[in-house]
C-alpha cells in the first residue's frame, strides 16, 4: 500500500508539472508583435485570407486557396500522383486530395 501511495504522489506531481506551463502559455502577451490587428487581403477568386504584421513583414495567416493567377490565368488543376510527381521544377499547378 505505501509504494501504491507514493506511485499516486508521483503521478499527481507529473500531472502538475506538464499543467503549468499550459497556464502561463495562454497568457496575454503585452509584446505589440502579438497584438498586432488582423488584417485581409482578397485573391482572383473572391477567397478572402487573414494577414498578421510581424515586424515589418505581413504575414498570410491561411494557405492559399486560388485556382487563377492575379491576372486571371487558370491555374492547372492536377489530379494524380503521377502528374504531379513528373511537374519540372518551374511549372505551377494545384491539387486537392489526390493522396
Amino acid at each position: 500500500m505505501k509504494y501504491l501511495v507514493s506511485g499516486y504522489k508521483f503521478a499527481l506531481l507529473i500531472v502538475l508539472i506538464c499543467i503549468a506551463p499550459l497556464h502561463h502559455s495562454c497568457e496575454k502577451s503585452d509584446d505589440p508583435e502579438f497584438n498586432t490587428p488582423l488584417g485581409t487581403v482578397s485573391d482572383y477568386d473572391g477567397n478572402s485570407y487573414y494577414t498578421k504584421q510581424l515586424g515589418d513583414q505581413w504575414w498570410m495567416i491561411n494557405n492559399l486557396r486560388t485556382t487563377h493567377y492575379a491576372d486571371g490565368t487558370a491555374l492547372p488543376l492536377i489530379e494524380s500522383i503521377a502528374v504531379w510527381d513528373a511537374l519540372g521544377n518551374d511549372e505551377k499547378a494545384y491539387c486537392q486530395n489526390i493522396l
